[in-house]
């Protein structure tokens, strides 16, 4: 599997799986989220990133830039640098925060049941390198933007190292 697959995988691997982000039951065990835009294979390319009321809270995490640098004679590292976009209904600042610093717990922390090495280490060798600033804007979006939502965008860097001979 190409490595810039890998990492982007573990992202969502370890945000589905982190207990902070599921519904509590009596409901499904299921994300929190209602809608997110994965950017893989199977996504639309129709599909914009405009959340509906009834598909909030959502997030998306998409590669925004890669920047190889040689390491050695022999090896790159591959810093890939993520956006990550979350949005939430009706100015709830409160949800906002509750949920990006869950995001980034998920995304630093998740790890497979029965071991302490998070998804992303194991996929990339690596732990998040970089995160950061965090912002949170109060927007309007939909139709005639008619919907209020908090937008908390970050970024983040993940690196992987690789051999480009093989």
């Amino acid at each position: 599997m190409p490595l810039l697959t890998t990492a982007r995988n573990a992202l969502w691997e370890a945000i589905d799986n982190w207990p902070g982000l599921q519904k509590a039951p009596p409901e499904d065990v299921s994300s929190v989220f209602e809608k997110t835009w994965r950017f893989d294979d199977a996504m639309p390319l129709q599909d914009e990133l405009t959340p509906s009321l009834s598909r909030l809270p959502a997030l998306a995490i998409f590669p925004a830039s890669v920047s190889p640098a040689w390491w050695t004679h022999e090896l790159q590292q591959w810093p890939v640098l993520y956006d990550v976009v979350l949005w939430t209904p009706r100015w709830q600042l409160n949800l906002a925060e509750e949920l990006i610093e869950q995001v980034i717990d998920a995304i630093y922390r998740s790890a497979p049941e029965h071991s302490t090495v998070p998804f992303v280490k194991q996929a990339t060798g690596y732990y998040p390198q970089r995160l950061g600033p965090i912002t949170f804007t109060r927007a309007r979006v939909g139709p005639e933007q008619s919907l209020k939502v908090i937008e908390t965008r970050t970024h983040l860097t993940l690196r992987a190292t690789k051999d480009p001979w093989g």
